[in-house]
């Protein structure tokens, strides 16, 4: 039997069965939610949320910046369970531990230079009563590049321990403080932020990529906190510096001196996809007065064919390019042309990528990399890392050794600032190679003058 008014349910355009029809499928989708959510209850193993004003779930969520004075480990690849166990000391704020710990580890691997910053780091606060410190901050590219951060680590590692071994700062030790931005500039600027706030951070080293670099000096400018970028292609401004110097004088000193020796014809191999490779190029070419400039991108090795012996001077400014390709052709080659190498050739690794084309290259680097503690033709940093130093090793250490310089004078964030201010990298040592398989790197380096003021004078 129909039910009584059953015409109204057929009455699409009634009042009530519009109601009605809305309610029974508000109450039907009721049910559903409430099966759906008890399976996922049981599937899952928790109830869900119901609160819908919460916004969804990020997919990807903002990195956030992560700085260490020895809590964690940024150089996961040198990790071993020496290390971890004196990081982990470290965070317990257990010192004495964290020392033995880390000892032990970096006797162990003694490659690894953040084990010995973390080292140095808990000897600080492992010395009975207040301990504070000089505060410099090194924020490396770990993510991104983590060779270059392990050479920019050795670096300041090297100058931390030096520094501490000798008493500190006016007794004050050296603390440092890691970190990696990611190369992202959000990362930066949250990194930046948090050091600018720290009263004993006296100056920052690093932020590899230019645009976390030319991020994060807008805030410490506004902080008075010097940065040395590890970027290449920062430029020399207040409170800034680059990490590696500019290479237009070494580019001129070796222009002038191939004048001097009357070499009229030169062939410069370059990087054409390097900044720092580009830079020379064109600090060279204003700079050379000669008869003839041929210049060969090494991004395209085939160019380099017989023509390129038709000079007086090979002119090498390889950039990231390895050399070894590119001179074969002149191996057995039994022409008079001269070698010459800017800054980026003061490398063991990279000179014997020329073999015997190494002996009697002529070298122009700046003077302050031939006097540092941290050479690549240095033993010192063999007895202390078990290898030979690069030349980012070498620019890392003498940046920290300039805001070490400045704290001594002033021992403040102001000293630091001025000392960057009168870093001079135009004092340009001339260097002859020899190749000598005796000798710590295999080569020895014998000076001819130095170069300055434009004043090319003899040792």
């Amino acid at each position: 039997m129909a039910p009584k008014n059953s015409s109204r349910f057929q009455d699409s355009d009634s009042e009530f069965g519009l109601a009605f029809s809305i309610k029974v499928f508000l109450i039907s989708a009721g049910m559903l939610s409430l099966m759906f959510l008890g399976i996922r209850w049981l599937v899952g193993g928790r109830p869900l949320s119901l609160d819908q004003s919460q916004p969804p779930a990020q997919q990807s969520p903002t990195p956030t910046a992560t700085l260490s004075q020895g809590e964690r480990i940024l150089l996961t690849q040198s990790s071993i369970p020496l290390k971890e166990r004196g990081v982990a000391a470290i965070a317990a704020s257990n010192y004495e531990a964290a020392v033995s710990a880390l000892s032990a580890a970096h006797t162990r691997d003694p490659a690894d230079p953040e084990t010995l910053i973390y080292l140095n780091n808990a000897r600080i606060n492992n010395r009975p009563g207040e301990q504070t410190a000089h505060e410099i901050a090194v924020i490396v590219p770990v993510a991104l590049d983590p060779a270059t951060a392990t050479s920019v680590l050795r670096g300041v590692a090297q100058a931390q321990t030096q520094i501490n071994q000798a008493n500190g700062i006016q007794g004050k030790p050296l603390r440092l403080i890691l970190g990696d931005d990611q190369g992202k500039v959000e990362i930066a600027r949250e990194i930046a932020t948090q050091l600018s706030q720290s009263v004993n951070l006296m100056g920052v080293i690093g932020h590899d990529s230019v645009t976390t670099a030319k991020a994060a000096m807008e805030v410490y400018k506004d902080n008075q906190l010097s940065l040395i970028s590890t970027s290449t292609d920062i430029k020399p401004q207040p409170l800034v510096s680059p990490m590696v110097s500019d290479n237009s004088d070494v580019a001129k000193a070796l222009a002038d001196y191939m004048i001097k020796l009357n070499y009229r014809r030169v062939t410069l191999l370059y990087d054409g996809t390097h900044n720092n490779s580009n830079g020379f190029r064109a600090s060279f070419e204003t700079a050379y007065k000669g008869d003839t400039l041929e210049q060969i991108n090494l991004a395209n090795v085939q160019k380099i064919t017989a023509k390129s012996l038709n000079t007086d001077v090979l002119l090498l400014s390889p950039g990231k390019r390895s050399l070894k390709q590119a001179t074969e052709p002149l191996l057995n080659n039994n022409s008079q042309i001269r070698i010459f190498g800017g800054q980026e050739m003061f490398d063991p690794e990279v000179l014997d990528q020329l073999g015997p084309l190494a002996d009697t290259l002529i070298l122009a680097v700046p003077d302050r990399l031939y006097q540092s503690a941290a050479s690549p033709f240095s033993d010192r940093p063999l007895k202390l890392w078990r290898s030979l130093a690069d030349i980012t090793t070498t620019t890392s250490y003498n940046a920290a050794q300039s805001m070490i310089w400045g704290l001594k004078q002033i021992p403040n964030r102001e000293g630091v600032n001025q000392a960057i201010e009168t870093i001079d990298n135009s004092t340009i040592r001339l260097l002859k190679v020899s190749v000598n398989n005796d000798a710590i790197a295999g080569y020895e380096l014998f000076p001819i003058g130095i170069i300055k003021d434009n004043q090319l004078k003899s040792n």
